[in-house]
């Protein structure tokens, strides 16, 4: 099986959600099946060498976007090359999935770690909280 995983927070985020995706890719590494191949799809790689190395060997293969707009390389440009790729299943690590993957036949899984904002909305622009709201709908 083909795995895609939104590796954003893995590679860019040292702490919290970045912690969670790392412990969880490789959870899966160690224990899941040898026919399994993992992709990791990052805007850019950002942590230091020692954090990044336990992902760079096979069966993990890393993309990275390029020169175009992390936000909407995650949410529109990211649902074609998961099609290209020929990923069964998914896992958008963060809150979010890109757009389209259910019309191209991909299956999907998505964490979304807390909807605080829903609980406290003060505490949020209201720009934000429009793009949560819609974020946490669509998934």
């Amino acid at each position: 099986m083909k795995i895609g995983f939104d590796a954003k927070r893995l590679f860019c985020t040292p702490t919290g959600l970045g912690n969670y995706s790392r412990t969880l890719v490789q959870k899966l590494l160690q224990h899941g099946q040898d026919d399994h191949h993992y992709n990791l799809y990052t805007p850019s790689i950002r942590l230091e060498a020692a954090t990044v190395a336990p992902f760079t060997a096979p069966p993990l293969h890393i993309h990275q976007a390029g020169k175009v707009p992390s936000a909407w390389w995650r949410s529109v440009g990211l649902s074609p090359l998961l099609r290209q790729h020929q990923i069964d299943l998914y896992h958008g690590l963060s809150h979010e999935l890109p757009f389209g993957l259910a019309q191209r036949g991909i299956k999907t899984v998505v964490t979304i770690h807390d909807l605080i904002f829903k609980r406290h909305p003060e505490w949020y622009p209201w720009i934000d909280r429009q793009i949560y709201d819609l974020k946490s709908r669509y998934n």
